[in-house]
């Protein structure tokens, strides 16, 4: 008799553990889609004051390219622009935009 009410017990144990992770996911994945959005926006917002601030850092080829070392994929490496030789002269050393291809200001 006590097996059973052991295997019962853990089995209302375990169906209790599923449902509060299955509302963890629920409600996490929301919540962190919401904050990594929100840190995009924030990014974005202040990259956009810093060029609005600073009209010699203006957007050039170079910055729309992908900045990650993740792998392009097919579509990607296909329509994404490949940068001038203007826009590979200036070489951005720390903030400071140099003009000319040997990296000096």
């Amino acid at each position: 008799m006590t097996s059973t009410k052991t295997e019962t017990f853990n089995l209302i144990t375990l169906c209790v553990k599923a449902v509060l992770n299955v509302l963890l996911c629920i409600f996490l994945c929301p919540l962190l889609s919401i904050y990594y959005l929100y840190k995009w926006y924030e990014r974005r917002c202040r990259t956009q004051e810093a060029r609005r601030e600073n009209p010699v850092a203006e957007t050039s080829e170079l910055d729309v390219l992908p900045t990650s070392n993740a792998p392009l994929s097919a579509s990607t490496a296909i329509t994404a622009p490949l940068p001038t030789l203007a826009a590979l002269d200036r070489v951005r050393v720390h903030g400071i935009v140099s003009h000319d291809s040997t990296g000096r200001i």
